[in-house]
């Protein structure tokens, strides 16, 4: 069928879909419930009837669907549901316990077939955390990057990150485990298929998945773009047997919405004779705790049912008693006669009084044991918190040394900017001394050439000096000389004439 729609995610935000989508068993007919869901005419499963991109549905960043965003916001937001932490902490007294009880009374924990256990989407590791403490290999695979993180340092667990299909590891399982995971697959099939090739022959494979019986659009388990298939008890053995499952078994489980299904790929589905052999004690006695706390509960509703039957009884009396009173007088044989009913009510009346005060009573010491069951778990939150406290403290002086070491790679960095811009500042001056060197170098030699000159012409000066010297002398000489005396005369004589 084709189908183009635009809806508008958990996440707000719009998406449009333009594909065929069709059932995991290739029906392409869909018989509508609403907008958003149809079921298959060839199965009956009921199919989100958006196509979805499989890779970004299960990818594990934090703006896939399953991201941190998923647990943080959209569940205890949109879902109205615990987020991961209270997850953490309720579903190891709780819903961890009525699951390993049912994975018990399949595999022995400590050897074949219960030795290596993976559980998908294991959220915040409670379920896998309880498998190891009940002595199985358990290991658990995650998309969600907060999941992953608090699994592994809560309770210190092996969690793969990525779906199935990504896992480079091949070991087989003895068991997988899938609660809640079914109907949020965008190839419900295919994953089946690898985990009947991941498992050794006589695995086991245990799901709890929502069963749809024929509800109708108001179902609360159809939840747009969250929950792409959900399926009923047919389609479901169906789909497994497509997928390689020889023997199903399917029945109730923790909520009335779901159904509790194991599967085998090559053997008969035999329950264990006792449950708990072999699982160490503390977590036979955690089990054991929730059985009484469960039967507790039970008996505190068969009282207040039977409190509710005994105040119908009373109050159908009383207008009994009232309607006696007003026909009294034309009816006293029939007042008599009601009179000992009266008599033989009260009397069983009060044999139910004491049997509320000794329920009462009871249910006093269950109060009580609840209190120091509440003074525990108080102590245990203290601890926590403390725990927290000191990580915050840690954390607080990782920001300030990280704020430290950035000041000091600021600091190096302006230091190296100055030896770099010193060092330019060097260069340049060193060019400068060259030139100023290679300018005094020729001034030197210029400097020789103006000396040799100098003391050349000084040397002519003084030759001409002496010669002048001889010259005078010469001159002298030859003024005093008589005939130079003579010519002076003579000169003068005909300087006169003249």
């Amino acid at each position: 069928m084709g189908v183009k729609q635009r809806a508008v995610g958990v996440r707000g935000l719009e998406m449009t879909a333009e594909s065929e989508v069709h059932c995991w068993c290739g029906g392409v007919n869909l018989e509508s419930l609403n907008l958003e869901y149809g079921s298959c005419s060839d199965c009956g499963t009921v199919i989100y009837r958006h196509a979805v991109d499989p890779a970004e549905h299960v990818a594990g960043h934090d703006t896939s669907f399953y991201g941190d965003r998923y647990w943080q916001h959209h569940v205890p937001r949109v879902l109205g549901l615990p987020g991961l932490e209270e997850r953490a902490r309720t579903d190891l007294a709780e819903r961890a316990v009525v699951h390993l009880v049912k994975i018990l009374r399949h595999l022995a924990p400590g050897g074949a077939p219960g030795g290596r256990v993976l559980e998908l989407g294991c959220g915040s590791g409670s379920l896998t955390y309880l498998l190891r403490q009940a002595g199985f290999d358990a290991e658990g695979l995650e998309i969600g990057p907060a999941a992953i993180e608090l699994a592994r340092e809560r309770f210190g667990l092996t969690v793969h990150s990525g779906p199935l299909e990504s896992q480079d590891d091949s070991r087989p399982w003895e068991a997988i485990v899938a609660i809640d995971v079914l109907e949020h697959l965008p190839d419900p099939l295919a994953t089946l298929t690898l985990c009947a090739r991941r498992l050794v022959p006589g695995g086991r494979l245990f799901l709890q998945t929502p069963c749809y019986r024929q509800e109708g659009s108001d179902w609360p388990m159809l939840l747009p773009q969250e929950h792409l298939f959900l399926f009923t008890s047919d389609s479901i053995d169906r789909l497994l047997r497509a997928a390689g499952f020889t023997e199903v078994e399917i029945g109730p489980s923790l909520f009335p919405h779901d159904m509790w299904v194991t599967a085998s790929i090559d053997s008969a589905l035999v329950e264990r004779a006792d449950p708990l052999a072999g699982v160490p004690p503390l977590v036979v006695a955690l089990v054991d705790a929730y059985s009484e706390s469960n039967r507790t509960r039970g008996e505190r509703d068969a009282i207040g049912a039977d409190r509710d039957r005994k105040q119908q009884d009373v109050d159908r009396l009383q207008e009994e008693l009232v309607a006696v009173r007003g026909d009294q007088l034309a009816k006293a044989e029939l007042l008599r006669r009601q009179y000992n009913e009266l008599e033989t009510v009260r009397g069983d009346q009060a044999e139910k009084e004491q049997l509320i005060d000794r329920l009462s009573s009871e249910l006093e010491m269950i109060r009580a044991d609840q209190g120091a069951k509440k003074e525990l778990i108080g102590r245990l939150g203290a601890e926590l918190e403390a725990t927290r406290q000191d990580q915050t403290a840690k954390q607080e002086l990782i920001d300030r040394l990280g704020s430290d070491l950035e000041a000091v790679h600021a600091d190096q960095a302006a230091k190296q900017e100055l030896i770099e811009r010193l060092g330019s500042e060097l260069d340049r001056a060193r060019e400068d001394q060259a030139a100023k060197q290679e300018l005094i170098e020729r001034l030197s030699v210029e400097l020789d050439e103006v000396r040799a000159d100098q003391q050349a012409k000084e040397a002519v000066i003084l030759r001409l000096d002496q010669d002048l010297e001889a010259t005078a002398a010469e001159l002298q000489d030859i003024r005093g000389d008589r005939r130079y005396r003579l010519l002076e005369r003579i000169g003068v004589r005909l300087g006169g004439r003249g």
